[in-house]
């Protein structure tokens, strides 16, 4: 039995246009913070996507290409690709992190609340980013989804995962319950982020939001379905911020 090699990402992005322009930009500016060696990326492109005879593969393709990667590594990482990497991202697969399942808030005050069952919606999460280091979380994950159930769910793979995350018997960890944020728990307040040096910080303040601390925003996440304006971020944060995600999404090293 081979040993598994540590850590892998993957993303998924078909042919479409704005896909491909948002792709690009998430690959720049993860690469900024994390070599190819350090965090190996595997693109499922639309030449993969053909190749699966499934009409619901795009609402059940986390737990899908996880569990092929699991098998050769230790941690697996899901990143949608309309995401903008911010900085360092190693926390989320440190030697002192461990988990079966890690997992980013799906929500903020400002956004219409989304819930399944009793899961309050401040604690549901999200499925742009999931770290998966069990293949039996995987598999049961998988195996919901390709159950009765499955269309039961108005958001699919992320309900079955949020149940799973709440009900089941698998060690979760929630990334966004630490001063660093990830993707969308951030939405409401990108006017007020702020660049600091290399980061870009959302500082503490009246937010209706209990904030104690400023927060380090490690992930930006457009999110929003079939938007035209998605991942345009020109008007939505302040001009120092925006010269710095041009930065982070430009080939430039």
């Amino acid at each position: 039995n081979m040993a598994k090699k540590p850590l892998v990402a993957f993303t998924i992005a078909d042919n479409q246009p704005s896909n491909q322009k948002m792709l690009k930009g998430f690959v720049n500016s993860l690469r900024k913070f994390h070599s190819e060696e350090e965090l190996p990326l595997v693109i499922v492109d639309q030449a993969w996507l053909d190749k699966i005879n499934d009409p619901g593969k795009f609402y059940r393709m986390t737990p899908m290409i996880a569990r092929d990667l699991i098998r050769e590594y230790e941690i697996v990482l899901e990143f949608d690709c309309d995401q903008i990497i911010c900085g360092k991202l190693d926390h989320l697969w440190g030697a002192n992190t461990t988990y079966d399942v890690g997992c980013v808030l799906n929500g903020n005050p400002k956004e219409p609340p989304y819930s399944v069952w009793d899961i309050h919606p401040a604690m549901y999460m999200n499925c742009g980013l999931v770290a998966m280091a069990s293949p039996e979380f995987i598999y049961h994950w998988w195996n919901l989804c390709n159950s009765p159930h499955f269309n039961n769910y108005q958001f699919r793979e992320q309900d079955l995962m949020n149940i799973l995350y709440h009900y089941g018997n698998y060690d979760t960890k929630c990334f966004d319950a630490s001063n660093n944020w990830h993707g969308l728990v951030s939405k409401g307040w990108w006017q007020s982020i702020e660049t600091r040096g290399e980061n870009l910080v959302l500082p503490k303040g009246d937010r209706q939001w209990p904030m104690d601390e400023d927060k380090v925003i490690k992930v930006i996440h457009f999110a929003g379905g079939q938007d035209p304006q998605k991942g345009n971020y020109h008007t939505k944060f302040s001009p120092e911020v925006v010269k710095h995600l041009n930065y982070l999404v430009g080939d430039k090293k």
